[in-house]
Protein backbone atom coordinates (compact mmCIF):
# COMPACT_ATOMS: atom_id res chain seq x y z
CA UNK A 1 0.00 0.00 0.00
CA UNK A 2 3.03 2.35 0.83
CA UNK A 3 4.39 1.82 -2.91
CA UNK A 4 0.56 2.02 -4.42
CA UNK A 5 0.34 5.35 -2.34
CA UNK A 6 3.98 6.77 -3.76
CA UNK A 7 3.26 5.59 -7.00
CA UNK A 8 -0.10 7.54 -6.52
CA UNK A 9 1.09 10.92 -5.55
CA UNK A 10 4.69 10.48 -7.25
CA UNK A 11 3.68 13.60 -9.87
CA UNK A 12 3.18 15.47 -6.82
CA UNK A 13 6.13 14.54 -4.84
CA UNK A 14 8.55 14.95 -7.72
CA UNK A 15 6.78 18.50 -8.30
CA UNK A 16 7.62 19.21 -4.42
CA UNK A 17 10.86 18.54 -4.39
CA UNK A 18 12.31 19.14 -7.29
CA UNK A 19 12.36 22.07 -8.38
CA UNK A 20 14.53 23.08 -11.47
CA UNK A 21 12.40 21.54 -14.06
CA UNK A 22 9.55 23.64 -13.32
CA UNK A 23 9.59 23.66 -17.11
CA UNK A 24 8.39 19.96 -17.41
CA UNK A 25 5.76 20.04 -14.17
CA UNK A 26 2.36 19.01 -15.35
CA UNK A 27 0.43 20.50 -11.87
CA UNK A 28 -2.63 21.37 -10.45
CA UNK A 29 -3.20 23.13 -7.77
CA UNK A 30 -20.08 18.65 3.10
CA UNK A 31 -33.47 12.08 16.35
CA UNK A 32 -36.74 11.62 15.74
CA UNK A 33 -38.01 11.32 12.59
CA UNK A 34 -35.06 13.45 11.51
CA UNK A 35 -32.33 11.07 9.84
CA UNK A 36 -33.22 8.47 7.11
CA UNK A 37 -31.14 5.24 7.36
CA UNK A 38 -30.57 3.61 4.06
CA UNK A 39 -28.02 -0.11 4.05
CA UNK A 40 -26.50 -0.56 1.48
CA UNK A 41 -26.42 -3.77 -0.85
CA UNK A 42 -23.99 -4.62 -3.04
CA UNK A 43 -26.44 -4.50 -6.17
CA UNK A 44 -28.74 -1.29 -5.25
CA UNK A 45 -27.34 0.89 -8.14
CA UNK A 46 -24.04 2.41 -6.57
CA UNK A 47 -22.05 -0.44 -8.12
CA UNK A 48 -19.69 0.60 -10.22
CA UNK A 49 -20.86 0.23 -13.57
CA UNK A 50 -17.42 -0.92 -15.07
CA UNK A 51 -15.32 -3.53 -13.48
CA UNK A 52 -12.13 -3.12 -12.80
CA UNK A 53 -10.62 -5.05 -15.74
CA UNK A 54 -12.73 -2.71 -17.82
CA UNK A 55 -11.78 0.22 -16.61
CA UNK A 56 -9.36 1.17 -19.56
CA UNK A 57 -11.69 0.79 -22.16
CA UNK A 58 -14.27 2.88 -20.28
CA UNK A 59 -12.12 5.38 -19.54
CA UNK A 60 -11.30 5.94 -22.84
CA UNK A 61 -14.80 5.77 -24.19
CA UNK A 62 -15.71 8.58 -21.54
CA UNK A 63 -12.62 10.46 -22.80
CA UNK A 64 -13.65 10.28 -26.19
CA UNK A 65 -17.41 11.09 -25.84
CA UNK A 66 -16.13 14.25 -24.05
CA UNK A 67 -13.41 15.95 -26.93
CA UNK A 68 -15.77 15.24 -29.44
CA UNK A 69 -18.83 17.11 -27.90
CA UNK A 70 -19.36 20.58 -29.22
CA UNK A 71 -17.17 23.85 -27.31
CA UNK A 72 -19.13 26.56 -25.59
CA UNK A 73 -19.14 29.93 -27.13
CA UNK A 74 -18.73 33.73 -25.76
CA UNK A 75 -21.56 35.79 -26.41
CA UNK A 76 -20.37 39.36 -26.58
CA UNK A 77 -21.15 41.50 -24.71
CA UNK A 78 -21.70 38.75 -21.33
CA UNK A 79 -19.62 37.69 -18.65
CA UNK A 80 -20.85 34.22 -19.30
CA UNK A 81 -20.04 31.10 -21.07
CA UNK A 82 -22.96 29.56 -22.77
CA UNK A 83 -23.55 25.99 -23.58
CA UNK A 84 -24.06 24.82 -27.12
CA UNK A 85 -25.40 20.60 -26.47
CA UNK A 86 -23.18 19.04 -23.67
CA UNK A 87 -19.92 20.64 -22.83
CA UNK A 88 -16.63 21.25 -24.52
CA UNK A 89 -14.27 18.64 -22.26
CA UNK A 90 -10.72 17.34 -23.05
CA UNK A 91 -10.02 15.83 -20.10
CA UNK A 92 -8.69 12.35 -19.99
CA UNK A 93 -7.05 10.29 -17.17
CA UNK A 94 -5.37 6.79 -16.26
CA UNK A 95 -7.80 4.58 -14.39
CA UNK A 96 -6.63 3.21 -10.68
CA UNK A 97 -4.52 -0.24 -11.19
CA UNK A 98 -3.78 0.77 -14.50
CA UNK A 99 -0.33 0.89 -15.34
CA UNK A 100 -0.51 1.44 -19.28
CA UNK A 101 1.97 4.32 -19.62
CA UNK A 102 0.07 5.40 -23.06
CA UNK A 103 -3.35 6.01 -20.37
CA UNK A 104 -1.09 7.56 -18.05
CA UNK A 105 0.49 10.16 -20.32
CA UNK A 106 -2.74 10.98 -21.91
CA UNK A 107 -3.75 11.82 -18.74
CA UNK A 108 -0.75 14.13 -17.90
CA UNK A 109 -1.36 15.79 -21.03
CA UNK A 110 -4.76 16.44 -21.50
CA UNK A 111 -5.37 16.97 -18.17
CA UNK A 112 -4.10 21.44 -18.68
CA UNK A 113 -4.03 21.17 -22.16
CA UNK A 114 -7.26 23.49 -22.13
CA UNK A 115 -5.08 26.21 -20.37
CA UNK A 116 -3.24 28.70 -22.11
CA UNK A 117 0.43 28.79 -21.76
CA UNK A 118 0.37 31.69 -19.20
CA UNK A 119 -2.42 29.57 -17.17
CA UNK A 120 0.03 26.54 -17.01
CA UNK A 121 3.07 28.86 -15.57
CA UNK A 122 0.41 30.52 -12.82
CA UNK A 123 -0.72 26.83 -12.00
CA UNK A 124 2.85 25.27 -11.60
CA UNK A 125 3.62 28.23 -9.58
CA UNK A 126 0.57 28.17 -7.33
CA UNK A 127 1.39 24.25 -7.05
CA UNK A 128 4.47 25.13 -5.08
CA UNK A 129 1.97 27.02 -3.02
CA UNK A 130 -0.27 23.64 -2.22
CA UNK A 131 2.72 21.10 -1.82
CA UNK A 132 1.96 18.38 0.41
CA UNK A 133 3.17 18.50 4.23
CA UNK A 134 3.66 15.53 5.52
CA UNK A 135 3.39 15.38 9.67
CA UNK A 136 5.98 13.23 11.59
CA UNK A 137 4.75 10.13 10.96
CA UNK A 138 3.80 10.56 7.48
CA UNK A 139 7.96 11.74 6.81
CA UNK A 140 8.23 8.44 8.87
CA UNK A 141 6.03 6.42 6.33
CA UNK A 142 7.11 7.87 3.30
CA UNK A 143 10.63 7.26 4.25
CA UNK A 144 9.78 3.62 4.81
CA UNK A 145 10.24 3.41 8.70
CA UNK A 146 7.16 2.39 9.47
CA UNK A 147 5.17 -0.88 9.01
CA UNK A 148 2.02 -0.35 6.91
CA UNK A 149 1.42 -4.03 5.41
CA UNK A 150 -1.57 -4.23 8.22
CA UNK A 151 -2.84 -0.68 7.78
CA UNK A 152 -4.92 1.07 5.15
CA UNK A 153 -3.49 4.25 4.09
CA UNK A 154 -6.25 6.82 2.01
CA UNK A 155 -6.46 10.41 1.64
CA UNK A 156 -10.12 12.07 1.53
CA UNK A 157 -10.45 15.20 -0.82
CA UNK A 158 -13.98 18.28 0.49
CA UNK A 159 -13.97 20.39 -2.02
CA UNK A 160 -17.08 23.24 -2.48
CA UNK A 161 -17.32 23.17 -6.44
CA UNK A 162 -20.09 25.97 -6.73
CA UNK A 163 -22.93 25.15 -8.51
CA UNK A 164 -23.85 27.07 -11.82
CA UNK A 165 -26.82 28.33 -10.89
CA UNK A 166 -26.25 29.72 -7.89
CA UNK A 167 -22.86 31.57 -9.60
CA UNK A 168 -25.35 32.87 -12.10
CA UNK A 169 -27.92 34.19 -9.82
CA UNK A 170 -25.32 36.18 -7.95
CA UNK A 171 -23.20 37.47 -10.61
CA UNK A 172 -22.03 39.92 -8.49
CA UNK A 173 -19.96 38.39 -6.15
CA UNK A 174 -17.89 36.78 -9.05
CA UNK A 175 -17.30 40.52 -11.04
CA UNK A 176 -14.03 40.34 -10.29
CA UNK A 177 -13.88 37.37 -12.06
CA UNK A 178 -12.81 37.55 -16.05
CA UNK A 179 -16.03 36.27 -18.01
CA UNK A 180 -14.56 33.07 -19.65
CA UNK A 181 -13.85 31.23 -16.51
CA UNK A 182 -17.17 31.58 -15.09
CA UNK A 183 -18.85 29.23 -17.73
CA UNK A 184 -20.01 25.70 -16.78
CA UNK A 185 -18.02 23.92 -19.76
CA UNK A 186 -14.31 26.03 -18.46
CA UNK A 187 -15.08 25.31 -14.93
CA UNK A 188 -15.82 21.75 -15.38
CA UNK A 189 -12.18 20.77 -17.40
CA UNK A 190 -10.37 22.82 -13.93
CA UNK A 191 -13.06 20.46 -11.62
CA UNK A 192 -11.48 17.55 -13.61
CA UNK A 193 -8.35 18.89 -13.27
CA UNK A 194 -8.12 18.82 -9.54
CA UNK A 195 -10.07 15.68 -9.32
CA UNK A 196 -7.22 13.92 -11.58
CA UNK A 197 -4.11 15.49 -10.06
CA UNK A 198 -4.97 14.11 -6.71
CA UNK A 199 -7.06 11.21 -7.29
CA UNK A 200 -8.53 11.09 -3.49
CA UNK A 201 -9.77 7.54 -2.59
CA UNK A 202 -12.78 9.31 -0.77
CA UNK A 203 -13.88 12.85 -2.23
CA UNK A 204 -16.38 14.90 -0.32
CA UNK A 205 -18.11 17.61 -2.51
CA UNK A 206 -21.03 20.57 -1.64
CA UNK A 207 -22.76 22.36 -3.84
CA UNK A 208 -23.30 19.52 -6.40
CA UNK A 209 -25.85 20.63 -9.19
CA UNK A 210 -28.73 18.63 -9.36
CA UNK A 211 -31.21 20.35 -11.87
CA UNK A 212 -31.83 22.35 -14.87
CA UNK A 213 -29.54 21.04 -16.00
CA UNK A 214 -28.46 17.88 -14.04
CA UNK A 215 -24.84 18.14 -13.71
CA UNK A 216 -24.10 15.56 -11.37
CA UNK A 217 -25.83 12.88 -14.11
CA UNK A 218 -24.70 14.57 -17.39
CA UNK A 219 -21.00 15.00 -16.19
CA UNK A 220 -20.12 14.17 -12.46
CA UNK A 221 -21.06 10.55 -12.62
CA UNK A 222 -20.02 8.94 -16.06
CA UNK A 223 -16.56 10.62 -15.07
CA UNK A 224 -16.09 9.56 -11.40
CA UNK A 225 -17.67 6.25 -12.73
CA UNK A 226 -15.20 5.85 -15.41
CA UNK A 227 -12.21 5.94 -12.28
CA UNK A 228 -13.42 3.10 -10.76
CA UNK A 229 -15.36 5.10 -7.98
CA UNK A 230 -18.91 4.35 -6.30
CA UNK A 231 -21.24 7.31 -4.95
CA UNK A 232 -24.24 8.18 -2.06
CA UNK A 233 -25.48 11.51 -2.74
CA UNK A 234 -28.00 13.86 -0.93
CA UNK A 235 -29.83 16.98 -2.51
CA UNK A 236 -30.80 20.09 -0.59
CA UNK A 237 -34.38 20.53 1.05
CA UNK A 238 -37.39 22.69 -0.91
CA UNK A 239 -36.56 23.83 -4.06
CA UNK A 240 -32.80 24.37 -3.82
CA UNK A 241 -30.79 22.97 -6.77
CA UNK A 242 -27.75 21.35 -5.14
CA UNK A 243 -26.44 19.39 -2.91
CA UNK A 244 -23.73 16.54 -1.06
CA UNK A 245 -22.08 14.05 -2.85
CA UNK A 246 -19.24 11.19 -1.40
CA UNK A 247 -17.67 9.55 -4.24
CA UNK A 248 -15.20 6.75 -3.07
CA UNK A 249 -13.18 3.48 -4.62
CA UNK A 250 -14.98 0.61 -4.93
CA UNK A 251 -11.87 -1.52 -4.59
CA UNK A 252 -11.16 0.05 -1.42
CA UNK A 253 -14.54 0.41 0.40
CA UNK A 254 -17.72 -0.93 0.81
CA UNK A 255 -20.45 1.33 1.93
CA UNK A 256 -22.28 -0.23 4.99
CA UNK A 257 -24.64 2.84 5.86
CA UNK A 258 -25.82 6.04 4.74
CA UNK A 259 -27.63 8.60 6.48
CA UNK A 260 -28.59 11.69 4.47
CA UNK A 261 -29.77 14.44 7.21
CA UNK A 262 -31.84 17.24 6.81
CA UNK A 263 -31.52 20.33 8.81
CA UNK A 264 -35.09 20.94 8.09
CA UNK A 265 -37.81 20.71 10.58
CA UNK A 266 -41.26 22.42 9.96
CA UNK A 267 -41.60 21.48 13.65
CA UNK A 268 -38.80 24.08 15.06
CA UNK A 269 -38.90 27.48 13.97
CA UNK A 270 -35.05 27.79 14.33
CA UNK A 271 -34.36 24.85 11.77
CA UNK A 272 -36.22 26.93 8.69
CA UNK A 273 -33.20 26.40 6.41
CA UNK A 274 -32.49 23.70 3.44
CA UNK A 275 -28.95 22.96 4.58
CA UNK A 276 -28.31 18.89 4.70
CA UNK A 277 -25.61 16.07 5.92
CA UNK A 278 -24.69 13.03 4.91
CA UNK A 279 -22.65 10.23 6.55
CA UNK A 280 -21.22 6.95 5.69
CA UNK A 281 -19.60 4.33 7.63
CA UNK A 282 -17.45 2.21 5.16
CA UNK A 283 -15.95 -1.12 5.59
CA UNK A 284 -12.07 -0.97 4.24
CA UNK A 285 -11.96 -3.77 2.27
CA UNK A 286 -8.30 -4.97 3.11
CA UNK A 287 -9.05 -4.14 6.52
CA UNK A 288 -12.68 -5.17 7.46
CA UNK A 289 -12.41 -5.50 10.95
CA UNK A 290 -12.12 -1.14 11.25
CA UNK A 291 -15.01 0.55 9.92
CA UNK A 292 -14.85 4.13 9.19
CA UNK A 293 -17.03 7.14 9.51
CA UNK A 294 -16.86 9.87 6.93
CA UNK A 295 -19.55 12.76 6.93
CA UNK A 296 -19.80 15.79 4.65
CA UNK A 297 -22.51 18.62 5.60
CA UNK A 298 -22.88 22.65 3.57
CA UNK A 299 -23.67 24.52 6.36
CA UNK A 300 -25.92 27.67 6.50
CA UNK A 301 -24.23 30.69 5.35
CA UNK A 302 -25.79 33.37 6.76
CA UNK A 303 -23.33 35.22 8.79
CA UNK A 304 -25.99 36.61 11.40
CA UNK A 305 -27.22 33.32 12.08
CA UNK A 306 -24.67 31.74 13.83
CA UNK A 307 -27.27 30.29 16.43
CA UNK A 308 -28.64 28.22 13.26
CA UNK A 309 -25.32 27.47 12.24
CA UNK A 310 -24.74 25.70 15.52
CA UNK A 311 -28.10 23.76 15.98
CA UNK A 312 -27.25 22.31 12.24
CA UNK A 313 -23.80 21.24 13.60
CA UNK A 314 -24.63 19.79 16.75
CA UNK A 315 -27.09 17.77 14.44
CA UNK A 316 -24.42 16.45 12.72
CA UNK A 317 -22.46 16.03 15.65
CA UNK A 318 -25.35 13.66 16.81
CA UNK A 319 -25.47 11.73 13.62
CA UNK A 320 -22.03 11.24 13.75
CA UNK A 321 -22.60 9.44 17.28
CA UNK A 322 -25.19 6.92 16.29
CA UNK A 323 -23.43 6.20 12.93
CA UNK A 324 -19.77 5.83 14.86
CA UNK A 325 -20.69 4.42 18.53
CA UNK A 326 -19.49 1.11 19.37
CA UNK A 327 -20.70 -1.43 21.64
CA UNK A 328 -18.13 -0.90 23.80
CA UNK A 329 -19.18 2.80 24.13
CA UNK A 330 -15.95 4.00 22.03
CA UNK A 331 -15.99 5.54 18.72
CA UNK A 332 -15.05 4.07 15.05
CA UNK A 333 -12.46 6.51 13.21
CA UNK A 334 -14.61 9.31 12.52
CA UNK A 335 -13.53 12.10 9.75
CA UNK A 336 -16.08 15.39 8.76
CA UNK A 337 -15.74 17.43 6.06
CA UNK A 338 -17.61 20.22 4.50
CA UNK A 339 -18.12 23.71 4.32
CA UNK A 340 -19.60 24.94 7.60
CA UNK A 341 -19.12 28.60 6.87
CA UNK A 342 -17.43 29.46 9.76
CA UNK A 343 -13.99 30.58 10.55
CA UNK A 344 -11.99 28.97 12.54
CA UNK A 345 -13.04 31.48 15.50
CA UNK A 346 -16.78 30.97 15.43
CA UNK A 347 -18.93 29.44 17.68
CA UNK A 348 -19.57 26.48 15.46
CA UNK A 349 -15.40 26.07 15.18
CA UNK A 350 -15.27 26.00 19.32
CA UNK A 351 -17.71 23.35 19.59
CA UNK A 352 -15.64 21.02 17.21
CA UNK A 353 -12.64 21.63 18.17
CA UNK A 354 -13.01 22.06 21.94
CA UNK A 355 -15.38 19.76 22.54
CA UNK A 356 -18.03 22.29 23.87
CA UNK A 357 -19.57 25.84 23.20
CA UNK A 358 -21.26 28.19 25.80
CA UNK A 359 -23.60 29.48 23.61
CA UNK A 360 -26.14 31.50 26.35
CA UNK A 361 -26.08 34.98 25.94
CA UNK A 362 -24.14 35.28 22.90
CA UNK A 363 -25.96 37.51 20.11
CA UNK A 364 -26.92 36.01 16.86
CA UNK A 365 -30.25 37.16 14.84
CA UNK A 366 -30.34 40.61 16.20
CA UNK A 367 -30.63 39.35 19.92
CA UNK A 368 -28.88 36.68 23.07
CA UNK A 369 -28.57 33.06 22.37
CA UNK A 370 -31.52 32.12 25.20
CA UNK A 371 -30.68 28.60 27.47
CA UNK A 372 -32.17 26.34 25.43
CA UNK A 373 -31.82 26.79 21.48
CA UNK A 374 -33.85 24.23 20.41
CA UNK A 375 -37.11 22.09 21.94
CA UNK A 376 -37.23 18.96 23.57
CA UNK A 377 -39.68 17.53 20.89
CA UNK A 378 -36.50 17.46 18.50
CA UNK A 379 -34.91 14.80 20.51
CA UNK A 380 -31.44 15.94 20.84
CA UNK A 381 -29.11 15.91 23.86
CA UNK A 382 -27.16 19.13 24.69
CA UNK A 383 -24.13 16.22 24.65
CA UNK A 384 -25.08 16.35 20.59
CA UNK A 385 -26.59 12.81 21.13
CA UNK A 386 -29.96 11.22 19.72
CA UNK A 387 -32.56 10.81 22.79
CA UNK A 388 -33.61 7.88 21.21
CA UNK A 389 -29.79 6.49 20.39
CA UNK A 390 -29.12 7.24 24.62
CA UNK A 391 -32.77 5.24 25.39
CA UNK A 392 -31.38 2.35 22.99
CA UNK A 393 -27.88 1.99 24.89
CA UNK A 394 -29.40 2.16 28.72
CA UNK A 395 -28.36 5.96 28.71
CA UNK A 396 -31.59 7.35 28.45
CA UNK A 397 -31.45 9.43 31.85
CA UNK A 398 -28.15 11.08 30.12
CA UNK A 399 -30.64 13.01 28.37
CA UNK A 400 -30.25 16.76 29.01
CA UNK A 401 -30.93 20.18 27.72
CA UNK A 402 -31.02 23.34 28.51
CA UNK A 403 -27.23 24.03 29.69
CA UNK A 404 -26.65 26.70 27.74
CA UNK A 405 -24.18 24.69 25.61
CA UNK A 406 -23.61 22.09 23.24
CA UNK A 407 -21.02 19.06 24.10
CA UNK A 408 -19.47 15.94 22.13
CA UNK A 409 -16.73 13.48 22.88
CA UNK A 410 -15.20 12.73 19.19
CA UNK A 411 -11.98 14.39 20.13
CA UNK A 412 -11.89 16.22 17.04
CA UNK A 413 -8.73 17.97 15.74
CA UNK A 414 -8.35 20.06 12.12
CA UNK A 415 -6.18 18.96 9.64
CA UNK A 416 -5.50 22.53 8.61
CA UNK A 417 -4.27 24.70 11.74
CA UNK A 418 -3.89 27.74 8.85
CA UNK A 419 -4.29 28.92 5.79
CA UNK A 420 -7.65 30.27 3.46
CA UNK A 421 -10.11 28.17 1.22
CA UNK A 422 -12.54 30.98 -0.11
CA UNK A 423 -13.03 35.18 0.03
CA UNK A 424 -15.89 36.13 1.93
CA UNK A 425 -15.74 39.62 2.20
CA UNK A 426 -11.45 38.79 3.15
CA UNK A 427 -9.59 35.68 2.45
CA UNK A 428 -10.80 33.26 5.31
CA UNK A 429 -11.04 29.91 5.94
CA UNK A 430 -14.56 28.22 5.72
CA UNK A 431 -13.32 24.47 4.59
CA UNK A 432 -12.36 21.98 6.81
CA UNK A 433 -11.54 18.29 7.74
CA UNK A 434 -11.33 16.95 10.67
CA UNK A 435 -10.31 13.69 12.08
CA UNK A 436 -10.90 11.75 15.50
CA UNK A 437 -8.78 10.92 18.34
CA UNK A 438 -8.64 9.29 21.30
CA UNK A 439 -7.07 10.35 25.15
CA UNK A 440 -5.48 7.57 24.80
CA UNK A 441 -2.86 8.35 22.44
CA UNK A 442 -2.03 4.19 21.77
CA UNK A 443 -5.97 4.23 21.02
CA UNK A 444 -5.88 6.34 18.11
CA UNK A 445 -6.65 3.93 15.23
CA UNK A 446 -6.53 7.29 12.49
CA UNK A 447 -3.80 9.41 11.94
CA UNK A 448 -3.12 11.99 9.94
CA UNK A 449 0.04 11.31 7.70
CA UNK A 450 0.23 14.28 5.30
CA UNK A 451 -2.41 17.22 3.81
CA UNK A 452 -1.75 19.60 0.56
CA UNK A 453 -1.17 22.78 1.95
CA UNK A 454 -3.20 25.75 1.97
CA UNK A 455 -2.32 29.39 0.46
CA UNK A 456 -1.93 32.01 3.10
CA UNK A 457 -3.59 35.19 2.76
CA UNK A 458 -0.93 36.82 1.75
CA UNK A 459 -0.61 34.63 -1.33
CA UNK A 460 -4.10 35.10 -2.72
CA UNK A 461 -4.06 38.68 -1.83
CA UNK A 462 -1.04 38.42 -5.00
CA UNK A 463 -3.79 36.22 -6.96
CA UNK A 464 -6.69 36.90 -9.16
CA UNK A 465 -10.10 35.94 -7.36
CA UNK A 466 -12.12 33.00 -7.89
CA UNK A 467 -13.05 31.20 -9.82
CA UNK A 468 -9.89 31.96 -12.19
CA UNK A 469 -8.05 30.46 -15.13
CA UNK A 470 -6.69 28.12 -12.73
CA UNK A 471 -8.93 27.45 -9.78
CA UNK A 472 -12.64 26.67 -10.77
CA UNK A 473 -14.51 27.01 -7.93
CA UNK A 474 -14.78 30.13 -5.78
CA UNK A 475 -13.68 27.42 -2.69
CA UNK A 476 -9.84 25.65 -2.87
CA UNK A 477 -10.09 22.13 -2.14
CA UNK A 478 -9.05 20.53 0.66
CA UNK A 479 -6.85 16.94 0.73
CA UNK A 480 -5.43 14.64 3.28
CA UNK A 481 -3.39 11.48 3.79
CA UNK A 482 -4.10 8.87 6.71
CA UNK A 483 -3.24 5.76 7.56
CA UNK A 484 -6.16 3.17 9.63
CA UNK A 485 -4.74 0.76 11.80
CA UNK A 486 -6.44 -2.09 12.61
Amino acid sequence: QLKEFLLKNESKFKKDIDKKYPGNQETSSTGKNIFQISPIKQNDGLTSKHPALNQTSSLLDFCMKESVSQKASILPGTSLLCQHGSSSLHLQTSSRGISTSLTTSMAKQSSTAYLSTRSQDALSQFAQVRSWTPTSLGKSVWAGQVPTDSSLQFSVMSYNVLAQNLLECHPYLYRDSPGPVLGWPYRWQGIKREILDIQPDIVCLQEVQFKNPDHFTLQYQPFFDSLGYKYTMKTRTGSKEDGCVIFYRGDMFNLEEVSALEFKIDRVKLLDRDNIGLVCRFVPITSPTTPLVIGTTHLLYNPKRADIRLCQAAMFLAELDRMARTSSGSYLPTILTGDLNSDPMSPVLQLLTSGSFQYEGLRSGGRPMPRKLLPDSLGLSDSCQWEVELEQRGLGRQFSTGSGEFKHKFGLQSVYSSGVTTFQDRWTMVDYIMYSTSQDSQENKLKLVAKLGLPTEQNMQRSPKCPSYICPSDHLPLVAQFLLTP
